[in-house]
């Protein structure tokens, strides 16, 4: 699901859903926009842990190492408790049933909103760029946060090559940075932070997951910095976190 908003429900919808169904949903917005998803109406086979008929619901792409931001069966109402609003740009809805007990299954709806910056990177050709101030002689915006998630595909590593850089420089690179995660948490293992005009060398990650963070102060911007990506399929030796 690509448009703006939408509305996505069960099979069959509001009539009962069938047996043995394996259903996923991706609803992917562009770059720079985050999705709210609401669940306007739930009737799926109760079980304490939903370990029969369930929805669940994921903050990004993949189910194995995507955040999951809830787990639902049984008579749920509709209410605040069930708009969730995902970090990055893409989210995964999966709904499963069994071979007995069944109900209306589910209807909710989605909408994108815009955040200017940051998403989910799974295609090599991408290239993340900063959000641009067009009043600002093409400087980077001011007062900018954003996040990036790259992944690729199983068995492979990330090679992230920065092709240009221009950012306010100080000694500690507090001000206006660029950090890069050896994860998809954003926290832990990283290279940077990098700012001033030296192009930093080739990162090469150690799993088929990385961040990219980029921060901006009030003041001070420059012309920005592209990052591109190269997909490589992992050694079998032990690789490191490096600087080629």
């Amino acid at each position: 699901y690509t448009a703006n908003s939408g509305i996505i429900s069960s099979p069959n919808y509001p009539n009962n859903y069938e047996a043995d169904r394996n259903c996923e949903y991706d609803i992917v917005a562009p770059h720079g926009k985050i999705i709210v998803f609401n669940i306007l109406d739930l009737d799926i086979e109760q079980h304490s842990s939903c370990d029969f008929d369930y929805l669940e619901i994921y903050g990004g792409p993949f189910a194995d190492n995507s955040s999951s931001l809830g787990k639902f069966c049984g008579d749920y109402k509709p209410g605040l408790l069930n708009t969730f609003t995902t970090q990055h740009n893409q989210l995964l809805v999966h709904f499963t049933t069994d071979a007995s007990v069944f109900g209306r299954g589910f209807q909710a709806n989605y909408s994108f909103v815009d955040v200017q910056c940051g998403g989910i990177i799974t295609d090599a050709r991408d290239v993340v760029r900063p959000p641009m101030d067009t009043d600002a002689n093409g400087f980077y915006q001011s007062n900018a946060k954003c996040q990036w998630l790259v992944y690729a595909p199983k068995g492979f590593v990330i090679q992230i090559n920065i092709l240009s850089f221009e950012l306010e420089l100080d000694n500690l690179c507090q001000y206006d940075f660029v950090k890069i995660f050896n994860n998809g948490s954003g926290n832990g293992e990283q290279i940077g932070p990098f700012c001033g005009v030296t192009i930093p060398k080739v990162i090469t990650t150690t799993s088929n997951l990385a961040t990219i963070l980029f921060q901006s102060d009030s003041s001070t911007a420059k012309d920005g910095f592209a990052i591109g990506f190269n997909f490589i399929e992992a050694s079998r030796r032990k690789l490191k976190f490096y600087l080629k």
